[in-house]
């Protein structure tokens, strides 16, 4: 391919008319796309993120596919907050954006708060929740829904609490405000309650298990709601009973 290239460069000094240069100019996007890929697939990403500047040099290349690429790039040299650039400054589906926080939030190991530091804003930008909104767009929304919670249920494990509850909260962004979806919200407030119980946020604590218990009342919430009184507030906890 570098052949390919040296090709190019040497056909656009002796191109004379317009359609040949634009021709060529083509080829050697082209060839400097594919020379990406594969630098992509050998995890060489500097090499991946110098194909992409010169493709951008003069504000020329702009195929689709180059955020993606420099996203990954970056991402592979924990870069997350180029990453995320790159990705704000993309249009893409639903179905991307899911697979984009998937592959952010990773599975854990070193730089896994820093990682969900940056899917947190990510979710919440609103062009990025636009893509969401539409009736069509149901399956990604309950995709992304799990890989929030899946990211959360893993720094709650850790005792992370309060990246816990940060993406606990953003999940709930992609659950819908209806009849259907009652049960996994309360589901969501209990666990929000957890995580700033864990913080000894008490207030929090408690104006989330009172959401929850409006939603769907259970043995879960009513086991909560006396945990708080009993050991947060006994002085209440005794008045209640006596």
């Amino acid at each position: 391919m570098n052949e390919a290239l040296d090709l190019c460069d040497k056909g656009l000094r002796v191109a004379k008319r317009q359609d040949e240069t634009l021709a060529i100019k083509n080829v050697k996007s082209k060839t400097l796309r594919f020379m990406a890929a594969a630098h992509l697939q050998a995890e060489e990403f500097e090499s991946l993120l110098k194909c992409i500047k010169v493709l951008r040099e003069g504000g020329g290349e702009q195929h689709p596919c180059l955020p993606v690429l420099a996203m990954k790039g970056w991402l592979g040299l924990g870069r997350y907050a180029d990453a995320e650039k790159e990705l704000r400054g993309a249009t893409i589906s639903a179905g991307a954006a899911v697979r984009v926080a998937h592959r952010v939030v990773g599975s854990g190991g070193k730089g896994s708060r820093v990682r969900a530091k940056v899917v947190a804003e990510l979710v919440s930008d609103d062009r990025v929740m636009s893509l969401f909104t539409a009736d069509e767009a149901a399956k990604e929304r309950t995709a992304m829904h799990s890989v929030l919670w899946n990211c959360g249920a893993d720094h709650f494990r850790l005792k992370d609490y309060e990246t816990g509850a940060e993406i606990f909260e953003k999940s709930m962004l992609y659950v819908p405000h209806n009849v259907e979806n009652r049960i996994l919200r309360a589901k969501c407030f209990r666990v929000l309650c957890l995580c700033h119980l864990g913080l000894s946020h008490l207030d929090q604590a408690q104006e989330y298990i009172n959401q929850a218990e409006q939603l769907h009342p259970n043995i879960a919430c009513a086991f909560l709601k006396v945990y708080l009184l009993k050991y947060c507030c006994p002085l209440k906890f005794t008045h209640s009973i006596t």
